[in-house]
């Protein structure tokens, strides 16, 4: 988030939240890392609320390896799916778009094929030309 007036609002928490989901669900990864300053505590915090950890070795240097766990982050997400809820933002509704743009490079079609193959369950619809992934059932 790049414009300061979105820093403090649920955006980052909100775009936090769902790049991780995405990242753990349908890419599969098992750990995901983040290079965060130590003078940073703002970024240490917010890391830590989501199941972050700071690798071994990493105390004491200027900027520090934190890594996250498909298990860590949903254990420690879970409270925010419950805050957030009544927004609309819950896990098990993920939903994935794909626009004509994306088809124009092999980005659209390698995308359906991780979320068609992420055993997932997963409704398609496509109008307007676009191509909408709804989870089912979550």
């Amino acid at each position: 988030i790049a414009e300061k007036k979105y820093t403090s609002s649920f955006l980052p928490v909100v775009g936090a939240l769902t790049l991780s989901e995405l990242v753990f669900k349908i890419f599969k990864l098992k750990r995901i890392y983040s290079q965060i300053r130590s003078d940073n505590k703002r970024a240490m915090r917010f890391n830590s609320l989501f199941g972050y950890k700071r690798a071994e070795g990493e105390e004491g240097k200027e900027s520090q390896i934190h890594y996250l766990t498909s298990e860590s982050f949903f254990k420690a997400t879970r409270k925010f799916f419950l805050l957030l809820k009544p927004l609309g933002f819950n896990t098990g509704n993920l939903v994935i778009t794909l626009e004509p743009h994306d088809y124009q490079t092999d980005f659209g079609d390698k995308m359906e094929k991780l979320i068609l193959d992420s055993g997932m369950n997963f409704k398609c619809e496509k109008h307007d030309g676009l191509t909408i992934f709804r989870e089912a059932g979550g």
